[in-house]
């Protein structure tokens, strides 16, 4: 599997969570939980893929192997780089607080449990 193809699986399968907890029938407070720890797994490891791809336009900039053929910064690579790169750090913060709050939700929820049924 291509990174692209990785990351299209990936946003797939957010696509597929939203759907299947529209309605919330199927879940109980331990599924919550059980969601919420898959979650702040993923958006931990968020921070390092930015930095990755962030360096990795960096190089590519830096080497001469990107133009910019249109656009705002149409014939500055550097210019583009150097926006993309504070928008990926920024990203990488932003990924790492995400990861830390569903974290605390998720620990809230560590001594949930639904209703015996009658």
């Amino acid at each position: 599997m291509t990174p692209q193809e990785s990351a299209g699986t990936a946003a797939e399968a957010i696509r597929q969570l939203n759907h299947q907890t529209l309605s919330g029938e199927a879940l109980d407070v331990t599924d919550v939980y059980d969601i919420l720890a898959d979650l702040s797994l993923l958006a931990g490891r968020l921070p390092q893929l930015f930095r990755q791809l962030e360096q990795l336009v960096d190089d590519r900039v830096e080497a001469g192997e990107v133009v910019i053929v249109d656009g705002p910064n149409a014939g500055d690579p550097a210019a583009a780089g150097a926006i993309a790169g504070h928008w990926l750090v920024a990203a990488s913060g932003a990924s790492g607080e995400l990861a830390r709050r569903v974290d605390a939700a998720q620990q809230v929820l560590t001594w949930a449990s639904p209703l015996p049924s009658s």
